[in-house]
């Protein structure tokens, strides 16, 4: 049979972790951001956008010479790139 001990220390563990993963819910939960809102934000005049099946992707296309194309990886953004661009640009086409 399973102590009195036992199952009270169960409880309090659980009580606590799911306690923590709630909290951890609450305080990093982002609020949706309106796409509009977003492209003031990060967006300037060398901006562009193209439709890929059926979503519109952002990109900039800058510079002249020898084309480079950077692409950034899962959770980044093209701005990943701004302080290369910035050097690059200077001898090559960058297309971010």
């Amino acid at each position: 049979m399973i102590s009195t001990k036992f199952i009270n220390t169960f409880l309090k563990i659980f009580v606590l972790f799911f306690g923590a993963i709630l909290t951890l819910i609450l305080v990093a939960r982002t609020p949706n951001v309106s796409v509009e809102t977003l492209k003031e934000q990060y967006t300037d005049s060398n901006s562009q956008f193209i439709s890929v099946d059926g979503l519109e992707v952002h990109y900039k296309d800058e510079g002249s010479g020898f084309p480079i194309v950077l692409l950034h990886g899962t959770s980044a953004s093209l701005h990943t790139w701004d302080a290369w661009t910035e050097e690059l640009i200077k001898n090559y086409r960058v297309i971010q």
